[in-house]
Protein backbone atom coordinates (compact mmCIF):
# COMPACT_ATOMS: atom_id res chain seq x y z
CA UNK A 1 0.00 0.00 0.00
CA UNK A 2 1.36 3.44 -0.93
CA UNK A 3 2.41 5.73 1.89
CA UNK A 4 0.28 8.87 2.23
CA UNK A 5 1.87 12.09 1.01
CA UNK A 6 1.78 14.45 4.00
CA UNK A 7 2.10 17.45 1.70
CA UNK A 8 -1.30 16.77 0.16
CA UNK A 9 -4.53 18.20 1.64
CA UNK A 10 -6.11 15.93 4.26
CA UNK A 11 -9.15 15.16 2.09
CA UNK A 12 -6.92 14.05 -0.78
CA UNK A 13 -4.89 11.85 1.53
CA UNK A 14 -8.03 10.19 2.88
CA UNK A 15 -9.32 9.62 -0.64
CA UNK A 16 -5.98 8.14 -1.69
CA UNK A 17 -5.89 5.80 1.32
CA UNK A 18 -9.47 4.78 0.65
CA UNK A 19 -8.60 3.87 -2.94
CA UNK A 20 -5.67 1.79 -1.71
CA UNK A 21 -7.92 -0.07 0.73
CA UNK A 22 -10.52 -0.84 -1.94
CA UNK A 23 -7.87 -1.84 -4.47
CA UNK A 24 -6.17 -4.21 -2.02
CA UNK A 25 -9.52 -5.70 -0.97
CA UNK A 26 -10.33 -6.45 -4.61
CA UNK A 27 -6.94 -8.10 -5.13
CA UNK A 28 -7.31 -10.20 -1.98
CA UNK A 29 -10.75 -11.29 -3.15
CA UNK A 30 -9.40 -12.12 -6.59
CA UNK A 31 -6.80 -14.43 -5.08
CA UNK A 32 -9.57 -16.38 -3.35
CA UNK A 33 -11.57 -16.63 -6.57
CA UNK A 34 -8.54 -17.55 -8.68
CA UNK A 35 -8.35 -20.85 -6.79
CA UNK A 36 -10.82 -22.11 -9.42
CA UNK A 37 -8.60 -20.89 -12.27
CA UNK A 38 -8.32 -17.63 -14.19
CA UNK A 39 -10.68 -18.59 -17.02
CA UNK A 40 -13.34 -19.87 -14.63
CA UNK A 41 -13.24 -16.72 -12.49
CA UNK A 42 -15.75 -13.98 -13.28
CA UNK A 43 -15.44 -10.32 -12.37
CA UNK A 44 -18.83 -10.62 -10.66
CA UNK A 45 -17.41 -13.36 -8.42
CA UNK A 46 -14.49 -11.15 -7.45
CA UNK A 47 -16.83 -8.27 -6.70
CA UNK A 48 -19.05 -10.48 -4.54
CA UNK A 49 -16.05 -11.85 -2.65
CA UNK A 50 -14.78 -8.29 -2.03
CA UNK A 51 -18.22 -7.07 -1.02
CA UNK A 52 -18.36 -4.35 -3.68
CA UNK A 53 -20.36 -3.68 -6.82
CA UNK A 54 -19.08 -4.98 -10.16
CA UNK A 55 -18.75 -1.37 -11.32
CA UNK A 56 -16.42 -0.66 -8.41
CA UNK A 57 -14.05 -3.38 -9.63
CA UNK A 58 -14.00 -1.75 -13.07
CA UNK A 59 -13.19 1.59 -11.46
CA UNK A 60 -9.86 0.09 -10.46
CA UNK A 61 -9.12 -2.54 -13.12
CA UNK A 62 -9.98 -2.91 -16.79
CA UNK A 63 -10.16 -6.71 -16.83
CA UNK A 64 -9.07 -9.94 -15.14
CA UNK A 65 -5.63 -9.82 -16.75
CA UNK A 66 -4.93 -6.45 -15.15
CA UNK A 67 -6.22 -7.75 -11.82
CA UNK A 68 -3.90 -10.74 -12.01
CA UNK A 69 -0.85 -8.67 -12.93
CA UNK A 70 -1.56 -6.31 -10.07
CA UNK A 71 -1.99 -9.25 -7.72
CA UNK A 72 1.30 -10.69 -8.93
CA UNK A 73 3.00 -7.35 -8.19
CA UNK A 74 1.42 -7.25 -4.72
CA UNK A 75 2.52 -10.78 -3.92
CA UNK A 76 5.97 -10.18 -5.39
CA UNK A 77 6.50 -7.23 -3.08
CA UNK A 78 5.20 -9.28 -0.15
CA UNK A 79 7.54 -12.09 -1.13
CA UNK A 80 10.58 -9.80 -0.91
CA UNK A 81 9.38 -8.37 2.39
CA UNK A 82 9.17 -11.91 3.80
CA UNK A 83 12.74 -12.60 2.70
CA UNK A 84 13.91 -9.30 4.16
CA UNK A 85 12.79 -10.55 7.57
CA UNK A 86 15.52 -13.20 7.43
CA UNK A 87 18.44 -12.23 9.64
CA UNK A 88 21.58 -11.82 7.54
CA UNK A 89 24.63 -13.25 9.26
CA UNK A 90 27.75 -13.12 7.03
CA UNK A 91 29.34 -15.79 9.23
CA UNK A 92 26.55 -18.31 8.51
CA UNK A 93 25.73 -18.07 4.78
CA UNK A 94 24.37 -21.62 4.57
CA UNK A 95 21.88 -20.88 7.36
CA UNK A 96 20.72 -17.87 5.36
CA UNK A 97 20.45 -19.96 2.21
CA UNK A 98 18.35 -22.60 3.96
CA UNK A 99 16.13 -19.85 5.42
CA UNK A 100 15.68 -18.27 1.98
CA UNK A 101 14.52 -21.59 0.54
CA UNK A 102 12.15 -22.25 3.42
CA UNK A 103 10.70 -18.73 3.42
CA UNK A 104 10.20 -18.85 -0.36
CA UNK A 105 8.29 -22.13 -0.25
CA UNK A 106 6.23 -21.00 2.74
CA UNK A 107 5.18 -17.78 1.01
CA UNK A 108 4.19 -19.53 -2.20
CA UNK A 109 2.28 -22.12 -0.20
CA UNK A 110 0.28 -19.37 1.54
CA UNK A 111 -0.59 -17.77 -1.83
CA UNK A 112 -1.01 -20.92 -3.88
CA UNK A 113 -3.89 -19.62 -6.01
CA UNK A 114 -1.86 -16.72 -7.39
CA UNK A 115 1.05 -18.90 -8.41
CA UNK A 116 -1.31 -21.56 -9.75
CA UNK A 117 -2.67 -18.98 -12.20
CA UNK A 118 0.92 -18.14 -13.17
CA UNK A 119 1.48 -21.82 -14.01
CA UNK A 120 -1.92 -21.96 -15.76
CA UNK A 121 -0.73 -19.14 -18.03
CA UNK A 122 2.37 -21.12 -18.97
CA UNK A 123 4.74 -19.88 -16.30
CA UNK A 124 7.22 -22.70 -15.83
CA UNK A 125 10.55 -20.89 -16.08
CA UNK A 126 12.21 -17.55 -15.47
CA UNK A 127 11.64 -16.64 -19.11
CA UNK A 128 7.90 -16.63 -18.50
CA UNK A 129 7.93 -13.94 -15.82
CA UNK A 130 8.21 -10.86 -18.03
CA UNK A 131 5.75 -12.27 -20.57
CA UNK A 132 3.09 -13.00 -17.98
CA UNK A 133 3.74 -10.43 -15.26
CA UNK A 134 5.36 -7.57 -17.14
CA UNK A 135 8.39 -5.46 -16.27
CA UNK A 136 7.44 -4.99 -12.62
CA UNK A 137 7.24 -8.73 -12.00
CA UNK A 138 10.57 -9.21 -13.76
CA UNK A 139 12.17 -6.51 -11.63
CA UNK A 140 10.86 -8.07 -8.42
CA UNK A 141 12.14 -11.48 -9.48
CA UNK A 142 15.60 -10.07 -10.14
CA UNK A 143 15.61 -8.60 -6.62
CA UNK A 144 14.60 -12.04 -5.35
CA UNK A 145 17.56 -13.64 -7.13
CA UNK A 146 19.92 -11.11 -5.55
CA UNK A 147 19.15 -12.58 -2.11
CA UNK A 148 20.30 -16.01 -3.28
CA UNK A 149 23.33 -14.54 -5.02
CA UNK A 150 24.44 -12.92 -1.76
CA UNK A 151 24.01 -16.12 0.26
CA UNK A 152 25.77 -18.37 -2.26
CA UNK A 153 28.61 -15.88 -2.79
CA UNK A 154 29.04 -15.78 0.98
CA UNK A 155 29.18 -19.57 1.08
CA UNK A 156 31.85 -19.55 -1.61
CA UNK A 157 33.92 -17.01 0.32
CA UNK A 158 33.65 -19.25 3.38
CA UNK A 159 34.84 -22.20 1.28
CA UNK A 160 31.58 -24.04 1.90
CA UNK A 161 30.50 -24.08 -1.74
CA UNK A 162 32.64 -24.76 -4.79
CA UNK A 163 34.12 -21.41 -5.81
CA UNK A 164 35.18 -22.80 -9.20
CA UNK A 165 31.57 -22.69 -10.33
CA UNK A 166 30.14 -19.29 -11.22
CA UNK A 167 27.75 -17.92 -8.61
CA UNK A 168 25.17 -17.12 -11.28
CA UNK A 169 25.22 -20.73 -12.43
CA UNK A 170 24.75 -21.96 -8.87
CA UNK A 171 21.84 -19.55 -8.34
CA UNK A 172 20.28 -20.78 -11.58
CA UNK A 173 20.68 -24.41 -10.50
CA UNK A 174 19.12 -23.81 -7.10
CA UNK A 175 16.22 -21.61 -8.15
CA UNK A 176 15.61 -23.83 -11.19
CA UNK A 177 15.22 -26.82 -8.88
CA UNK A 178 12.91 -24.80 -6.63
CA UNK A 179 10.80 -23.68 -9.59
CA UNK A 180 10.48 -27.27 -10.76
CA UNK A 181 9.37 -28.53 -7.36
CA UNK A 182 6.89 -25.64 -7.02
CA UNK A 183 5.43 -26.21 -10.50
CA UNK A 184 4.96 -29.90 -9.80
CA UNK A 185 3.35 -29.20 -6.41
CA UNK A 186 0.91 -26.77 -7.99
CA UNK A 187 0.27 -28.77 -11.14
CA UNK A 188 -0.55 -32.01 -9.33
CA UNK A 189 -2.66 -30.22 -6.69
CA UNK A 190 -0.51 -31.92 -4.06
CA UNK A 191 -2.07 -31.42 -0.62
CA UNK A 192 1.12 -31.98 1.38
CA UNK A 193 2.83 -28.77 2.58
CA UNK A 194 5.24 -27.36 0.01
CA UNK A 195 7.57 -26.16 2.75
CA UNK A 196 8.39 -29.79 3.57
CA UNK A 197 10.48 -29.84 0.39
CA UNK A 198 12.84 -27.24 1.81
CA UNK A 199 15.35 -29.72 3.26
CA UNK A 200 15.16 -31.89 0.14
CA UNK A 201 16.08 -28.95 -2.09
CA UNK A 202 18.77 -27.58 0.24
CA UNK A 203 20.45 -30.94 0.89
CA UNK A 204 20.53 -32.00 -2.76
CA UNK A 205 21.79 -28.63 -3.91
CA UNK A 206 24.51 -28.60 -1.28
CA UNK A 207 25.59 -32.17 -1.99
CA UNK A 208 26.32 -31.16 -5.56
CA UNK A 209 27.73 -27.68 -4.88
CA UNK A 210 29.83 -28.42 -1.79
CA UNK A 211 33.56 -27.76 -1.98
CA UNK A 212 35.48 -30.90 -2.99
Amino acid sequence: MAKPNKNKPFRDRVREQSRDVYRTAILEAAEVCFSQGLDATKISSIAAQAGVAVGTVYNYFENKDEIFRSLLDLRGAGFLAALDDIFFDPSAPLDELRSLITASLAYIESHRATYAVFVELGGKSEGSIRRIGGEQAQSLYEEYLERFTRAIAGAQEANLVDAEVGVDDLVALLTGAMNGVIARWIGTEDSTPLVRRSSLIFDHFLSGARTR
